[in-house]
């Protein structure tokens, strides 16, 4: 398993969009007073990240990682969490606006995705909880994200609250059926060591460094999806729904170890990448199949994680 994982949430985004104001009531003993706020809130955020910053990079040094949250309300408080080589940030935060919270938080499980939401409690009182959602994998994984939101008071508190939740996994169903065996066998190479080799049969007209994956219901999909003359294997599509994909790896050692789902209100594919201490650098393709249990039809997502 690979070293401690710094994971910072996905793009550099400046809020334009609309928060959640508080939800005010009229006052129910009286109408002349001012209105009554329901609690709790619930508060809009957008993730933040240096990701696009080249230059820049949170200061991490100064996290501890218990699970802290700190509530940052000027570029003197950010200049102590980051560092830019050049200058300063491209594109700074107006915190006239906004405010940015940062969070850091460590695990003994191998984290596949988090969950957030943020209330507020009271007029000054704030909670994010963060579901981590997590697998059978142990590895020591640290993490720092950053929301932001609309300006908050300096007498605002927030409370952070993480949960671990071990999901429940859709895997692939064993095949005992040879024909079927026989035929990803041929048109998917799993381990040909040969250099950007193709499948004959799938994926034919996509670059070689593009990732795809495609989930398929029935023996029409599948016959479309086949670019050749190859008889294709009889397979239930009233029971199973059949996942066909490729990904673009740089070390021929490297390969997919495992895949699995998550479903909730969409599905998500897990692929496992093991990645060994050494190899010999080239890049290449690595295929994957797997039959599932009849899938709902829902948005479908995939998912890399790495070991």
């Amino acid at each position: 398993m690979k070293p401690t994982l710094l994971k910072l949430t996905a793009v550099l985004l400046i809020l334009a969009g609309v928060f959640t104001s508080c939800q005010e009531t009229p006052n129910p003993i009286d109408p002349d007073k001012p209105p009554v706020t329901k609690y709790p809130i619930d508060i809009s955020f957008t993730e933040y990240s240096l990701a696009l910053e080249y230059e820049c990079l949170w200061n991490d040094s100064n996290f501890n990682y218990d699970n802290a949250i700190i509530i940052i309300n000027s570029d003197e408080e950010m200049d102590e969490y980051f560092s830019c080589h050049y200058n300063k940030i491209h594109n700074p935060i107006d915190f006239s606006k906004y405010t940015l919270l940062l969070t850091s938080w460590q695990t003994r499980e191998h984290v596949l995705k988090n969950s957030k939401k943020l209330q507020q409690l009271s007029h000054y009182q704030y909670q994010l909880n963060i579901e981590l959602f997590v697998d059978e994998h142990l590895i020591h994984e640290k993490w720092i994200g950053a929301l932001l939101v609309e300006k908050l008071s300096k007498e605002s508190t927030i409370e952070l609250k993480t949960t671990l939740v071990k999901p429940k996994f859709i895997l692939p169903v064993s095949v005992t059926e040879q024909n079927i065996i026989d035929f990803f066998n041929m048109v998917f190479p799993i381990k040909s060591g040969h250099l950007f080799d193709k499948s004959p049969c799938f994926f034919t007209t996509l670059p070689s460094n593009k990732d795809t994956c495609l989930i398929i219901n029935s023996m029409n999909e599948f016959r479309s999806a086949c670019e050749c003359s190859n008889d294709l294997p009889e397979i239930d599509f009233d029971n199973y729904t059949l996942i066909i994909g490729k990904k673009h790896l740089a070390n021929l050692s490297v390969h997919i170890s495992e895949q699995k789902i998550i479903e909730d209100n969409v599905l998500t594919l897990y692929l496992c990448i093991f990645i060994p201490d050494s190899g010999f650098t080239a890049m290449h393709q690595a295929y994957h199949w797997g039959l599932y249990p009849k899938l709902s039809n829902k948005s479908f997502f995939v998912e890399y994680t790495y070991f």
